[in-house]
């Protein structure tokens, strides 16, 4: 198999995370090919780290070939000063990986993770944490700036007299009127004291269902989770099946070792891709 490898060179995470990938590749007997300019013809697929790829990905959809995008783990994450830059979600064919991951996994990876998951939390007095969409997350999905969370808010509001503290990402200086600025609280005890976690996609999502409260999420891995629809919101969903979920979210994640030694391509190959094709 031919993988189109991309990065931006200058970046140093999508560097390493595309040359581990690569070697990954190697391990596993496939070839690769490295350009940052243009579609490979002959490539089977393409794997790129960040959203910013989208336009390169988009063309190789059309021609129905596979794409794999890379980005900050679920879990994990390190900064990118780091000599060990942590964990990275590995997604095929999209941004998340919704389509195909739901199956039932052993929790060995998630266990080797150790983080607790809390029992399930009723905050009834507890206020809405409304998490803001960042500015490449905007790009991406062609909104203007609060234009998610403006629209969030008015349809929380309908719905639920709870006061909404809102947590801007990534900028901490954006308000947004109608709600408490969360800037200066502890993002862990802001949760553990909400009634419920409403994002679009984000990680807060996740954060959330570990400590055992309850969530909406627009769009993203959690989104089954969670209520369908804001008019639930003072209705929420209490899944049984969270560590069943998260073991299968653990496969979807991969250590810097596993892109390097090919584990992590190893999956993606043999269990991934036939199950997208």
């Amino acid at each position: 198999m031919l993988v189109h490898v991309q990065c931006k060179p200058t970046m140093r995470r999508s560097r390493v995370v595309a040359d581990s990938f690569a070697n990954g590749l190697k391990v596993n007997g496939d070839e690769i090919v490295r350009t940052n300019t243009h579609i490979v013809s002959d490539a089977d697929g393409i794997m790129a780290y960040s959203s910013r790829h989208n336009a390169m990905f988009d063309q190789y959809r059309r021609k129905g070939k596979f794409t794999i995008f890379a980005d900050l783990g679920y879990w994990g994450r390190k900064k990118a000063d780091s000599y060990d830059l942590g964990c990275h979600r590995v997604i095929v064919n999209g941004l998340h990986p919704n389509k195909y991951f739901r199956q039932n996994y052993s929790s060995d990876r998630f266990d080797e993770l150790d983080i607790k998951i809390q029992d399930w939390k009723i905050n009834k007095d507890g206020p809405i944490i409304l998490t803001g969409v960042s500015t490449k997350a905007c790009e991406f999905y062609k909104y203007e700036l609060m234009e998610w969370e403006t629209k969030t808010l008015e349809e929380i509001k309908k719905h639920s007299s709870r006061e909404v503290v809102f947590l801007a990402k990534p900028q901490p200086g954006l308000s947004l009127k109608g709600t408490t600025n969360g800037r200066n609280m502890s993002y862990k005890e802001l949760i553990r004291k909400s009634w419920m976690v409403v994002n679009h996609h984000s990680h807060s999502g996740l954060d959330a269902l570990i400590e055992g409260i309850p969530i909406y999420n627009y769009m993203g891995i959690s989104k089954e989770m969670g209520i369908s629809d804001l008019k639930y919101i003072e209705y929420p969903k209490y899944p049984e099946d969270r560590k069943a979920f998260f073991a299968d979210v653990a496969y979807t994640q991969w250590s810097m070792m596993e892109l390097y030694n090919g584990s992590c391509w190893n999956h993606i190959k043999n269990e991934v891709l036939p199950r997208c094709a």
